[in-house]
């Protein structure tokens, strides 16, 4: 008896949530619906017409499944302002989350169009990096190029679109308030709820999708207290081997050079037997002994801060230890008494000439 009464409590409670999620969303659907296209509806669906509509259709199960999972995160966000929204029933709060839906949509807008790039930790980062006077110089820059003025232009089309979604907002709530219409849009949301819920969790811990705005706020907060803990770690590391007493047998001491070649690609160096003599200066290096070339020597990462922490740490990636928890390359010559030092060039001609003088 006691078992039926609690099962029979808990469907009620159910019952009553979901009817609550699918009034929520009926009643506040032009604000989901906008929702849904200022976080990022509006690419995803550009995006995917233009792959459809491309001479070579390349779209796999996994990128289909990207798409699922990301506009599930649009979703997710979506029916939680709109369930924020009809909870509280206050025009103020829905003003401010319009506010804040159209301050992302201009952002994502802006880098996009102007640099192609997408919000995360390293546009955080310079940001607390800019002073006034060069945000003041960015501003000059690009407040008024042709691609920002395309940017005010979607802004004000979004504002019409908002404006208008409102107007109608009861006409549309009432076409909505079928019982069916009301299920159908509940049991869909919350499927792609479910889904945008592993999104969040598989973007903040694998990074391997384009997820929007706010999850990707989310990890950059992260990334950067993550990044902050790390530093800390790699200078108690280091600091450990400052401390270390050491006994030197030798007198003399020699110099190390370390010269790091970014955007030098092996296969199109005449070193690495290339063609073309792209590298002469350093071929006559090589010939003279000044020079050696590693010729089986496998990069850890393909981009450069990555690989550069590991090569100049004292970690082994094969045992999965971290480059943090070791000590500084550098710093352990150092305390040996030889003198180091570490340039990076990111030029191959630069680096051609550079290594040539040295």
């Amino acid at each position: 008896m006691q078992k039926n009464n609690l099962s029979s409590s808990l469907a009620n409670r159910i019952s009553q949530c979901l009817r609550f999620i699918s009034s929520s969303i009926a009643s506040e659907f032009p604000f989901f619906i906008i929702s849904v296209l200022l976080l990022g509806g509006i690419e995803l669906i550009q995006k995917t017409c233009e792959n459809i509509a491309s001479p070579v259709f390349h779209y796999g199960v996994i990128d289909i499944a990207i798409i699922i999972v990301t506009a599930g995160l649009f979703v997710m966000y979506s029916t939680i302002f709109a369930v924020m929204v009809h909870v509280t029933r206050k025009k103020w709060l829905k003003v401010m989350l319009y506010a804040g839906l159209l301050t992302i949509f201009m952002i994502e807008t802006f880098l996009e169009i102007n640099f192609k790039l997408k919000f995360g930790p390293g546009i955080l980062i310079l940001l607390a990096e800019t002073n006034g006077n060069e945000a003041s110089e960015f501003l000059k820059t690009f407040l008024f190029t042709s691609a920002s003025m395309q940017c005010y232009l979607y802004f004000i089309v979004a504002v019409i679109a908002i404006l208008i979604a409102e107007h109608y907002r009861n006409r549309i709530s009432n076409t909505l308030s079928r019982h069916w219409i009301k299920l159908s849009l509940t049991i869909t949301c919350l499927f792609m709820s479910c889904i945008g819920m592993y999104g969040v969790y598989h973007y903040l811990t694998r990074q391997s999708f384009m997820a929007d705005f706010i999850t990707r706020s989310i990890y950059s907060f992260k990334e950067i207290h993550d990044i902050n803990q790390k530093m800390e770690t790699a200078i108690q590391s280091t600091k450990a081997v400052l401390n270390e007493t050491i006994t030197i047998n030798e007198t003399d001491s020699i110099e190390l050079v370390l010269v790091i070649g970014e955007s030098f690609i092996k296969y199109r160096s005449s070193l690495y037997g290339y063609l073309h003599k792209t590298n002469p200066l350093l071929e006559k290096e090589v010939k003279n002994g000044n020079l050696f070339v590693f010729e089986d020597v496998i990069s850890p990462y393909n981009t450069t801060s990555e690989s550069i922490k590991s090569i100049l740490c004292c970690n082994d990636l094969a045992s999965d230890e971290q480059w943090y928890d070791y000590a500084f390359v550098p710093t352990i010559f150092h305390r040996g008494g030889t003198a180091y030092l570490c340039g990076i060039i990111s030029v191959t001609f630069g680096l051609e000439q550079h290594l040539h003088l040295l």
